[in-house]
């Protein structure tokens, strides 16, 4: 696509292609002479012949004139890897300009091809640079995601497992529940068929024969009216606890909203006395000036006088 020159030499041997480009070689020696040896640098910018050039970069058998070589070469000069960099600050965008500027007859020099590369390279190992990071920063995200997976699932088995044990226990409840209701069908019946009276009626006792009846019946018929004339205390005493707490709550309440109050009210007094205080302090000040102000009226008048009075 682009032809490469070289800086010519007195040897310069150049070859004609099928399409009529003149190839030269791609890395020749400088121009040498029999004076002091010097060399000449080919430039850094698109499109410009070396300093010292002496053979063509077209063939004659093209049928191109040289105004037209010169004219792209002209053109070609304008494009700079230098200013074009400065003008984009990206190296892509800076080749994709100089790319599509550049034509079949535009010559680059081996040394602005090198740099264009060198930049290129630099710029792949920046994005390969920052893909690795990403690429880190998404592997710790990931790991962290499979640990948070890992932990989820043992929550869920747990949940299952008491979720299980909920339905047995459950289960279980209702069972004793039915349990219960028989038994207590059962026993209501045989107090109904014995004639026995309800237990929380304390105005009834229980039937004891006397003629069959042991010392144990009666210890046993003592133990339960102790029973009952206990319970019945228990109950008392838990209403007149909860009544006791009610008290307690109501005068909390009420010492609360009272210190509320008090507080306040002394917060009002303070920010009063504060208030004053800053009053009282300004006053002082403006008394200070004012007799400063007297003072220097006082010495203005004192002199106007001694001026005025007759020596």
């Amino acid at each position: 696509m682009f032809g490469f020159s070289a800086p010519a030499t007195s040897t310069a041997a150049s070859t004609t292609t099928s399409t009529g480009f003149a190839a030269g070689s791609l890395f020749s020696t400088a121009a040498t002479t029999s004076a002091p040896s010097t060399t000449t640098q080919p430039s850094l910018t698109f499109g410009a012949a070396p300093a010292t050039t002496a053979s063509a970069p077209l063939s004659a058998a093209t049928g191109l004139g040289t105004a037209t070589t010169e004219s792209s070469g002209t053109d070609a000069t304008k494009l700079s890897l230098k200013g074009l960099l400065e003008k984009e600050g990206s190296v892509g965008s800076a080749c994709s300009q100089l790319l599509a500027a550049l034509t079949a007859d535009t010559e680059i020099s081996f040394a602005d091809l090198s740099a264009i590369t060198q930049k290129m390279t630099m710029d792949l190992a920046a994005d390969e640079r920052s893909f690795l990071n990403c690429l880190l920063e998404l592997n710790a995200y990931d790991r962290q995601l499979w640990e948070n997976m890992q932990r989820i699932t043992d929550v869920e088995s747990k949940l299952v497992t008491l979720e299980q044990k909920q339905d047995k226990m459950m289960y279980d409840i209702s069972s004793i529940n039915e349990e219960q209701k028989a038994l207590d069908a059962v026993v209501t019946a045989l107090e109904k068929d014995l004639g026995l009276p309800d237990w929380t009626d304390q105005n009834h006792s229980l039937p004891v024969d006397a003629l069959a009846a042991t010392p144990g019946d009666v210890k046993r018929q003592q133990l339960l009216h102790l029973l009952i004339s206990v319970d019945s205390q228990i109950k008392e005493a838990d209403s007149d606890l909860q009544e006791i707490i009610d008290q307690v709550s109501s005068l909390h309440k009420t010492k609360s909203a009272m210190s509320n109050t008090k507080k306040y009210t002394e917060d009002q007094v303070a920010q009063i006395l504060k208030n004053q205080m800053e009053t009282l302090i300004y006053i002082d000040k403006k008394t200070g000036e004012l007799d400063a102000k007297v003072d220097e009226f006082k010495d203005v008048m004192d002199g106007r006088h001694a001026t005025l009075s007759p020596p």
